[in-house]
């Protein structure tokens, strides 16, 4: 993620990623902005799951399946690598 900062998008929730030369890079909706501030290096991934399926009420499976799809992205674009 070095270099790599995310804008919130105004007047909405969501956010944008850019690379470390300012381009759009990718779009963020409200759960991957969510995603995205909750990575720190420090948190494991099923800390990450846990936490967005209490703070969206949603059951940890389907939690687990979103943030993993959206790791697999943004790895896929540069935009994370795994620890």
């Amino acid at each position: 993620m070095s270099g790599v900062s995310a804008e919130p998008v105004p007047g909405g929730s969501g956010a944008v990623l850019l690379d470390p030369e300012g381009t759009v890079a990718r779009g963020l909706n409200e759960t991957g902005a969510r995603v995205w501030a909750l990575i720190n290096g420090e948190r494991s991934v099923a800390a990450i799951c846990l936490t967005l399926a209490a703070e969206f009420e949603v059951e940890p499976a389907q939690a687990e399946a979103e943030v993993l799809a959206l790791l697999a992205a943004l790895s896929a674009r540069g935009l994370a690598t795994a620890r």
